[in-house]
């Protein structure tokens, strides 16, 4: 619920999709959220952390610090983590 509340989504049940979220991320920062390495897909344990900018449904721009890993059993399968929004630091 924090999640779609900083990004000023409706609160839904399930998460979105990295295809989903990342049509959240201004446009000119979505290359800051391309986890995947050029020839590499991620792997269990990999962790990212960037800064950048989301637009809300209302227009309003944020910016957003995000932390997180690739979790997962056997392959990787979701990304662990946390969106914070740092705003007012910026």
């Amino acid at each position: 619920p924090e999640l779609f509340r900083i990004y000023g989504r409706d609160d839904r049940a399930a998460s979105p999709s990295l295809e989903e979220w990342r049509s959240w991320v201004h446009p000119e920062d979505r290359h800051l959220t391309d986890l995947r390495r050029p020839g590499r897909e991620p792997q269990i344990g990999d962790s990212f952390h960037f800064d950048f900018r989301i637009v809300r449904p209302d227009g309003s721009v944020c910016w957003i610090e995000s932390r997180a890993r690739v979790d997962g059993d056997e392959r990787a399968e979701r990304y662990v983590g946390v969106n914070i929004d740092i705003t007012d630091r910026k």
